[in-house]
């Protein structure tokens, strides 16, 4: 229709549209999945049979050989803090310190009282200027004591992926423990953990399409984790609670639709090419492998508010960073550890595309920047 404002959705790291296939299946879903999956009766049991069998074909999508490895939780946030804190509580005997990274998501670096609570240090490791971890800091703390390790497999905020096979290797090696954030890798990278020796791994369903409110923790076989609230016999009796069957319902569709995002990445890099060259930007991370869908962009001189004030008035839908800290209105955590100059933290816009983003979508959000830098 004509004067119809174009849409750009550009914020798919802080939550994505609901695949069509969920929004087709749904009302269906729910017409017969409303038994208790606990309960014996026929309708329990199906509810059970829909559990289960979506628990499989996630296992299937990490790549996972026993699916009751993979417990469900309410998204990545409760995924993080029962892979972290949980983890460490069962680990305790055999650690003396939980080191994360700087950049960690907001979820696991909130834990230092409640680990320290827990008699065990708190260590941040360093990240280089590219947004990697700093190996040399890492080896020195691992050489200081036994340890479990956070460490995210790709950064929500930059995208930037961390080198994980060389992470693994290096902690297992020296009897160390490994908790990896893929909440934003899912479905974009691809994981084979059966291949790998990762103990515990966390992801979240709105993140690939999935409904709000589910997520999922992977833990490898032969471990154990605490509960972080009550005691129940549901999910192996690590998370008390009646699941989110349509949640997990929800993230099982996801999962077996997952999207290829390699031309997207293609589209992406020549995106960040003509910002450089029309606006002199900076692209955090630029030098490292990120993910095909984000850019973290820096705009010397100008105010990130005022900027994605005027791209949202032109139908495009941005972010300065997580989506955790969207309204604290404080610089990010993530760029200061990278080493960004503090002048610049006031100017960062992350682009976060889907999958079905268009080259128009792109030529869009490139005019309407040269509208509003040039006022």
């Amino acid at each position: 229709m004509a004067g119809e404002k174009k849409i750009v959705y550009a914020d798919a790291n802080a939550s994505s549209p609901i695949k069509p296939i969920i929004l087709k299946e749904i009302e269906n879903h729910l017409k017969i999945s409303y038994g208790n999956p606990s309960n014996l009766h026929a309708l329990g049991q199906l509810s059970k049979k829909i559990l289960e069998d979506s628990r499989k074909i996630i296992a299937g999508s990490l790549s996972i050989s026993k699916p009751k490895d993979i417990i469900f939780t309410s998204g990545g946030t409760e995924s993080n803090v029962l892979g972290v804190l949980g983890f460490a509580k069962a680990l305790k005997p055999k650690i003396r310190q939980v080191l994360v990274s700087e950049i960690e998501h907001s979820s696991i670096l909130g834990l230092k009282d409640h680990i320290c609570q827990e008699g065990l240090k708190f260590e941040l490791i360093r990240v280089t200027k590219d947004g990697l971890v700093d190996m040399n800091d890492l080896k020195e703390k691992l050489s200081k004591e036994p340890s479990l390790v956070s460490i995210m497999f790709a950064n929500n905020e930059t995208g930037v992926i961390q080198p994980i096979k060389e992470l693994d290797e290096l902690i297992h090696a020296g009897g160390h423990f490994f908790h990896c954030d893929a909440v934003q890798a899912f479905g974009k990278v691809k994981m084979e953990l059966d291949h790998s020796n990762i103990d515990c791994l966390s992801v979240s369903g709105h993140k690939i399409g999935a409904l709000k409110g589910i997520g999922a923790l992977y833990v490898r076989d032969g471990f154990d984790i605490k509960p972080i609230f009550g005691d129940g016999s549901h999910e192996r009796s690590w998370r008390s609670g009646t699941e989110n069957l349509t949640g997990v319902w929800s993230l099982g569709l996801a999962c077996d639709d997952f999207n290829d995002y390699s031309d997207l990445e293609k589209a992406k890099n020549n995106f960040d090419v003509e910002l450089k060259k029309e606006f002199g930007v900076i692209i955090a991370g630029e030098n490292s492998k990120r993910l095909g869908n984000t850019s973290c962009v820096i705009f010397p001189g100008s105010n990130q508010d005022l900027l994605l004030a005027g791209l949202d008035l032109h139908g495009i839908s941005a972010s300065a960073g997580s989506a955790c800290k969207a309204n604290a209105s404080m610089p990010s955590h993530v760029l200061k550890a990278m080493g960004i100059e503090k002048e610049l933290l006031k100017s960062v816009i992350r682009f976060s595309f889907t999958s079905d983003v268009l080259p128009a979508d792109f030529d869009h959000i490139l005019s309407t920047l040269a509208k509003l830098i040039k006022k």
